[in-house]
């Protein structure tokens, strides 16, 4: 019986974060440019991601360190995704204004 406790692989990761958002193996591996069987074999612990593990990250929308860290990732919830996903499409400069911004903020120097 599998147990339902937290990930600790990361083909366990990969495949919790792949079920949560929704996604199927075909659709991962089209995202990365590999077939299902290797996604599978990656998730089951038969093969190592090494290079491709950046790749399958920003895939599944997560940090490498979220796939290879000793606790889980926090889920962002409602708005806080939308946040995550729009501050994510910014080129560089867009992501400095908006950490500039909420420096500000952070520090009481922007109206409320």
């Amino acid at each position: 019986m599998r147990s339902t406790a937290t990930p600790r692989s990361i083909g366990e990761r990969i495949s919790a974060r792949r079920r949560r958002i929704g996604i199927t193996q075909g659709e991962l591996g089209a995202t990365v440019c590999l077939g299902p069987r290797t996604i599978s074999d990656i998730e089951r612990g038969k093969r190592a991601p090494g290079v491709l593990l950046p790749r399958l990250a920003e895939a599944l929308g997560l940090h490498p360190q979220d796939l290879t860290a000793e606790f889980d990732p926090i889920e962002p919830a409602g708005e806080e995704h939308d946040l995550f996903s729009a501050y994510r499409a910014l080129p560089d400069e867009g992501r400095a204004y908006v950490r500039s911004l909420v420096t500000e903020a952070a520090a009481g120097r922007i109206a409320r």
